[in-house]
């Protein structure tokens, strides 16, 4: 995944592959399978339930707090995300 800012408080998204990582007898085989997404498709999927203002955006992430140990944010589906920094 790739971010760009779009404004103050929002990053745009851009998914590039998935990696699955797994133990295997034959980790050069199956130990990590790269899977590449395509972009648009993922950016069709994403804007199917949106309004029209919101479709030409894409999928993103608006910033809702931050400081030196926590950060809040919510997706374009409208789901939150808190992380805070481990010591």
């Amino acid at each position: 995944v790739e971010g760009d800012p779009t404004s103050s408080t929002d990053i745009g998204l851009t998914f590039r592959a998935v990696q699955i990582l797994r133990q295997s007898r034959f980790p050069r085989w199956f130990g990590k399978v790269t899977i590449p997404l395509p972009s648009r498709l993922i950016r069709w999927l994403a804007s199917r339930n949106k309004v029209e203002e919101e479709r030409s955006k894409g999928p993103y992430l608006q910033l809702r707090y931050l400081d030196d140990t926590l950060r809040m944010h919510t997706t374009d589906s409208g789901n939150w995300f808190i992380q805070s920094r481990l010591d």
